[in-house]
């Protein structure tokens, strides 16, 4: 029992026994006292049972108060008129309130009443006289009274009960309806989930009376007894109100494996219904989600064990429980507190190597480790020579591996001979020095415990020293001279015979370690450096080289006209053979006047003649001799000769035009004298002459035309002058440039064989202006062909027609001289059925070849009709158009004309880029059946007419065979 059920116990009770003992007081004073059984005229009432019974506790508060009568007894007879009239009365009380219920007549109006009290009944049958159900208050003790007579009269006046003529019992109410009284807590699921899984608690609670019991407020309170993380467990709701049905749901979480402590405090309307209860609960950890390794290298050598360790904890970072199954790279173990150990042989390949940790197919954990080679086990592809130089180095290199084959660690030590190095990606390299003496040495290679040995011979070396070398101090320049000396190797050893050496390009070979060698000296005087080489060796010494005797006179100077009688100098330079300046001092004579040379010049002052004309100046030195002439110039000026200027120019350029001045005797003019050249459309502009020459800048007019020049000198001293006309011309400038224009500027048109495309070319010159109208122009193509309209240019222009029957790409070229230019037209495929429909037809006739035609509109009484002649030619024209209306372009047509009597002409023929078309039909001859009779206004005068004639029908088709268009024409064969 709980504590809420005891303490109402014991209040139930005591105050049971109270009213018990007030009852007994009662019932003894009025059954002892004598005096009251002698005043009591009444009976008692024949009461058997009674509802509630007398002293029930826990009564409902909504109860039905009931008297059960027995109807057999004499008691019953005496009090049934009271009953069935009604007059009867049942009193409700519980010490400080009453409620009185009257008999259903009396409560009805039927005798007196009281107007607040309620109905009670009679059953008739059963004995049974009872209230409708109450509303009491909880846990109170109440009072029933019955009456009827004397005690009826005394409750309906509140007076007090007489002693007979009334029965009373009491009973104590219990707990209000759906009062919470009593609790339970029970759990739906296991008492120990995991953490990814849920506790469900429930707490009820009913009244008294077994109905389910709300309003009361529980609070979960959770107690966890684990560290890990703090306040993990969560209680959903925390707190809540108990609701109709009388039961609350908790689901209790916890992410922490641990004890947790559920207890709930319930408070409800009144003290009595407070209430506690607890409930302990195991959380177990999760299934395994993750798996956490410790102590894992990053890096491993292969082919060793590795021990694999770690804990596994479930979603929550709880340690999984004991015994739980793992695979470490396929090998299956459990957990102990969480954790686990494996140990693994790591393969023998270098590689990253992945650890897993597997649950099931789950990987809950990995690491990937770098597999390191293992200890340096074998040598491959060791490279060491057999054979070497004395004192020469040379590598020895390879690879190192451990014992799998996979290449040693960078930076792995490697010996040989005692040099040591470090390998890189399993590679070595070692340079070693071969000993000074030849003989054999051993090669050793080591890496770690592994030795590798090789025998090397070690052979003389080349040429390093070349020693006593002999040289003439000078010599003379193209001559032979002879250069000796020995060879020795770098340990002072004489190299072997037939050694190879040279001395500047000329080769010997060595007899015991010594060479001579013949050189020619250059031809060039100076410091002759002497290089002698033997293999890497060389040695170098040098002679002096001099001049020759002289062989040639050069760079003479020497005015090209002088006065006469005047003086002036002549100079130059003396060489030997080849040109070298002879010695200084070397005597010079010029025109008999004697010098000497200095650093192979001279120069000497030479008299001119007293006479113009002419002067041979004649130098000499040694065997060398050299003549030059000398002009002396004559008097003023008379002639302008050797003019010097193009014949013809374009226009507006500048050119310049030369000419020389001379005397009467015809020697060019002394040396500045003034003179200008003048013409075309430049200015004057003045110049002075150089051995008579004067030249001017002349600038072409802008137009094509011949033009003056003229050439003008001026005597100095006199201030005559001399004046010479000459004639140039100018012309246009050639053409440069060539664009072509291609109508339709689309550069398709059909390959139809008469629809063509028309190309302009237009040649310009370097102005961009249209060249003249002289230049042949020439049209080829690669399809189709090519008519040309003109042969020339044409105001700078030329054009030509291109056709084709077959569909491609012609590559047009047109070509003015030296230019060409190529353009593209596409020749494509007819559009033979895109024609929809003809609009615009239009006939004419000419009667100049077809007599009696008038090219008229006639109604010969069936329409007005185009009139046309049998047997001549009838031009049609008209439009195409497509489907959507616009233009058929290109497009393929049938066009066929009948006439009654006579044949059908029919002809194929296609549409422009607008969709026209023109033709001309044959009209055939018919019968004339038919005549028609008018007057017309002619050369003839005004007069009738009948024209005799057949019906002609004009029908137009696309290719696809659709017939597009139909008219008639009145065929005439003939009129009178």
């Amino acid at each position: 029992m709980s504590t809420i059920d005891s303490v109402r116990a014991r209040a139930a009770r005591a105050t049971w026994v109270s009213v018990c003992a007030v009852l007994l007081m009662a019932v003894t004073v009025h059954a002892t006292s004598p005096e009251q059984k002698q005043e009591s005229k009444g009976q008692n009432l024949p009461v058997v049972a009674t509802v509630p019974t007398d002293e029930a506790v826990k009564v409902r508060p909504d109860t039905a108060v009931s008297f059960q009568l027995d109807t057999r007894s004499p008691e019953f007879r005496a009090f049934r008129q009271q009953f069935e009239s009604g007059r009867f009365a049942i009193q409700v009380e519980d010490g400080s309130s009453a409620r009185l219920f009257l008999g259903e007549q009396r409560a009805n109006g039927k005798g007196p009443s009281q107007p607040s009290a309620g109905v009670a009944t009679f059953d008739v049958q059963t004995g049974t006289l009872s209230t409708p159900a109450l509303s009491l208050r909880r846990y109170t003790t109440y009072t029933v009274t019955l009456a009827v007579k004397a005690a009826y009269e005394a409750l309906l006046h509140g007076q007090p009960l007489p002693g007979d003529d009334s029965v009373s019992f009491a009973f104590i109410t219990g707990s209000a309806l759906r009062e919470p009284t009593h609790y339970a807590l029970t759990s739906t699921g296991e008492l120990s989930p995991r953490v990814t899984g849920k506790a469900s608690l429930t707490v009820s609670a009913v009244d008294d009376y077994g109905n389910a019991a709300s309003g009361a407020h529980v609070v979960a309170t959770l107690t966890e007894d684990g560290s890990r993380l703090a306040s993990s467990a969560v209680a959903i709701p925390a707190q809540a109100t108990l609701p109709a049905s009388g039961s609350l749901s908790f689901d209790i979480t916890d992410t922490e494996a641990e004890g947790v402590q559920v207890a709930f405090q319930s408070s409800g309307a009144y003290p009595e219904n407070a209430w506690s209860g607890s409930l302990s609960l195991r959380f177990r950890p999760g299934l395994p989600t993750q798996a956490l390794l410790r102590d894992l290298p990053a890096q491993a050598q292969v082919g060793t064990r590795l021990t694999v360790k770690g804990t596994v904890v479930d979603v929550y970072g709880n340690t999984v429980e004991d015994g739980t199954a793992v695979s470490v790279g396929g090998q299956s173990v459990t957990t102990e507190a969480g954790a686990f150990s494996a140990t693994q042989l790591l393969p023998t390949l270098v590689s990253d190597y992945t650890v897993e940790v597997r649950s099931s197919l789950t990987v809950l954990g990995s690491a990937v480790i770098h597999l390191l080679p293992g200890d340096p086990g074998l040598f491959r592809d060791l490279m060491a020579p057999s054979s070497v130089v004395v004192g020469s180095g040379f590598e020895v290199s390879g690879q190192v591996t451990d014992v799998y084959g996979n290449t040693v660690l960078d930076g792995t030590t490697v010996t040989v001979n005692g040099v040591a190095t470090t390998t890189a990606t399993g590679l070595f390299s070692v340079p070693v020095t071969a000993p000074t003496k030849t003989g054999s040495f051993s090669l050793v290679i080591k890496a770690g415990s592994v030795t590798w040995s090789r025998t090397v011979h070690a052979r003389s070396g080349p040429p390093a020293a070349i020693n006593d070398v002999t040289v003439p101090a000078s010599v003379v320049v193209a001559s032979a001279f002879d250069v000796c000396g020995a060879v020795a190797d770098a340990y002072d050893n004489a190299v072997s015979d037939g050694t190879a050496v040279t001395v500047n390009g000329v080769a010997a070979t060595t007899t015991s370690g010594a060479f001579c060698a013949s050189v020619t000296a250059p031809t060039r005087p100076g410091a002759f450096n002497v290089s002698i080489q033997a293999d890497a060796v060389s040695f170098t010494t040098s002679t002096q080289v001099r001049s020759g005797a002289p062989a040639a006179i050069n760079s003479v100077t020497a005015p090209t006209s002088v006065t006469p009688g005047s003086q002036f100098n002549v100079c130059g330079a003396v060489a030997d053979a080849y040109g070298n300046a002879v010695l200084d001092g070397t005597a010079v004579t010029v025109s008999e006047v004697a010098t000497t040379t200095r650093t192979g010049s001279f120069c000497a002052l030479v008299t001119a003649p007293t006479k113009s004309g002419p002067f041979n100046v004649v130098i000499q030195s040694g065997t060398a001799s050299v003549t030059r002439s000398v002009q002396v110039m004559g008097g003023p000026v008379a002639t302008i000769t050797d003019f010097s200027f193009p014949a013809s120019v374009e226009t507006n350029t500048t050119f310049e035009a030369c000419a020389i001045a001379r005397d009467a005797q015809g020697y060019p003019v002394a040396d500045g004298s003034m003179a200008y050249v003048q013409g075309g459309v430049g200015s004057t502009v003045w110049t002075s002459t150089v051995a008579g020459r004067f030249c001017g800048q002349v600038k072409a007019p802008s137009y094509t035309a011949s033009f003056s020049l003229y050439f003008t000198a001026y005597d100095n001293a006199t201030y005559r002058n001399v004046s010479v006309s000459k004639m140039a011309r100018a012309v246009a400038p050639p053409p440069v440039n060539i664009t072509v224009a291609i109508d339709p500027v689309s550069g398709s048109v059909p390959a139809d064989g008469y629809t063509g495309a028309t190309l302009t070319a237009s040649v310009t010159d370097k102005y961009g202006r249209l060249v003249a109208d002289t230049y042949l122009a020439t049209w080829t193509t690669t399809l189709g062909s090519v008519y040309s309209n003109t042969s020339h240019t044409s105001g700078g222009k030329v054009s030509a027609m291109a056709y084709s029957s077959v569909t491609g790409t012609a590559a047009i070229t047109v070509s003015v001289g030296s230019l060409s230019r190529t353009v593209y037209v596409t020749f494509t495929r007819p559009d033979n059925s895109g024609v929809a429909s003809i609009s615009g037809v239009s006939y004419s006739q000419s009667s100049y070849y077809c007599s009696g035609a008038d090219s008229t509109y006639r109604n010969f009484g069936y329409g007005t009709y185009f009139r046309a002649m049998q047997n001549c030619n009838v031009t049609v024209t008209g439009t195409a158009y497509t489907s959507n209306g616009t233009y058929a372009r290109n497009a393929a047509i049938t066009v066929s004309l009948s006439v009654s009597g006579g044949l059908t002409w029919t002809s194929t023929v296609y549409t422009d880029s607008y969709g026209r078309f023109t033709l001309s039909p044959y009209v055939y001859g018919g019968y004339g059946s038919r005549s028609y009779s008018y007057y017309v206004n002619d050369y003839y005068g005004y007069r009738r007419v009948t024209d005799y004639w057949d019906w002609g029908t004009l029908s137009i088709s696309s290719m696809t065979g659709r017939t597009v268009f139909t008219d008639h024409l009145y065929t005439v064969k003939y009129r009178r």
